[in-house]
């Protein structure tokens, strides 16, 4: 009952007196088991989910060889969040290097990933460095890898095979020590299958696997991530916004297609459009209104336990009180202040509501300065 109410206040930085997510960064900052992306991080790193974390954790696995790392994922799940993190741990001299190869011309790819020398065609003025050489001692992110071109595709694999490349129009034999990281969206298993991609290269790419879990299937992050973009907000534009427990209700519900990358557009978009200070469920914009799942229960503030029972069931509520030890005090000194106000200080009756032991209970009313009034 009240401790998935609880973990709810928690994570969205709600308390019983104000039900709006809180943007000042004195109180509320986000937080995550791991946030592998710095000062709060980009948003594909913000996360506590157990599929997250895993991805998090496959992907620092990966950091102990230098071999060809393969994400896979739906399109705006983080992927190349957790490139960069593995760049990172992975202590890298050289650069961080992206290209999304579905964004260059067929004609234009060769010469982006290695480079051409003065004169090579009409319009090379100069001499240009590739990617793989810009990346030296450093990361190459080519995401999109499925859409690399057929008959670049034996050149791609000599340079994973450490055979080196020649610059277009070059003799020069060059091989840069690379990390290379690919994404994809496809089954490549099937791009081969239909002659789209070469078994070679293949095997070549497919050698340390991870995956980036779907939005849908974490949406025990969706607080923590809104969170942090109405945080990216205030900092970036000045624009200081809260969320309605009703319109972080909407949020939940959604299937987010697009992923974080969607979740963050609506946000925005919602955060611009309300003339007030609070985001309520009619400033929300889905694209794909029409395919989202049945509507969960929003309670209001004075709705029963069984109310929130079904309510935080909708949200995918999993986390524990005890492994919420880095969120802000004061929230869990006023979520604590409601369930003993709620059971009439009865303290074994909001221990249970609240999903933890008595003498928990006791200590943390002990920490946080909570006595019970005097009538």
């Amino acid at each position: 009952m009240f401790s998935g109410l609880l973990t709810l206040l928690l994570s969205l930085g709600l308390s019983p007196a104000s039900a709006h997510v809180s943007t000042d960064a004195s109180e509320l900052k986000p937080t995550c088991e791991k946030n592998v992306g710095g000062e709060g991080g980009p948003e594909g790193t913000v996360g506590t989910s157990p599929l997250w974390l895993a991805a998090v954790a496959d992907i620092e696995s990966c950091a102990v060889s230098s071999r060809t790392v393969i994400i896979t994922g739906e399109t705006g799940t983080g992927k190349e969040v957790l490139a960069e993190h593995l760049h990172k741990i992975s202590q890298r001299t050289g650069r961080f290097i992206t290209q999304n190869i579905a964004t260059v011309s067929e004609e234009l790819t060769e010469s982006e990933l290695f480079g051409h020398e003065k004169g090579a065609f009409t319009g090379a003025l100069t001499r240009h460095p590739g990617l793989f050489e810009q990346a030296h001692k450093g990361t190459l992110f080519l995401d999109e890898i499925g859409e690399i071109p057929l008959k670049l595709q034996p050149k791609l694999l000599r340079v994973l095979e450490g055979k080196g490349f020649r610059r277009m129009g070059g003799e020069e034999v060059i091989n840069p020590e690379v990390r290379l990281i690919v994404a994809t969206h496809r089954d490549l298993a099937e791009e081969v299958r239909g002659g789209r991609l070469q078994m070679d290269l293949y095997h070549r790419l497919v050698v340390l696997r991870v995956r980036a879990p779907s939005l849908r299937d974490r949406k025990e992050d969706v607080p923590l991530l809104v969170n942090y973009f109405l945080q990216k907000l205030a900092a970036e534009e000045g624009f200081h916004r809260q969320f309605s427990l009703e319109a972080m209700a909407r949020l939940a519900e959604y299937h987010w297609p697009g992923n974080i990358r969607e979740l963050r557009n609506v946000v925005e978009c919602a955060a611009f459009k309300t003339k007030t200070s609070i985001v309520l469920p009619e400033h929300l914009e889905f694209d794909f209104e029409e395919e989202r799942t049945a509507a969960a229960p929003t309670p209001s503030l004075a709705a029963s336990p069984d109310q929130f029972t079904e309510f935080l069931s909708a949200l995918g509520d999993r986390a524990l009180v005890e492994n919420n030890q880095n969120f802000p005090k004061l929230l869990l000194r006023q979520t604590i202040l409601a369930a003993l106000a709620e059971n009439e200080w009865n303290q074994r009756a909001a221990a249970e509501v609240l999903g933890i032991t008595r003498s928990t209970l006791r200590t943390r009313m002990q920490e946080l300065g909570i006595e019970r009034p005097l009538k």
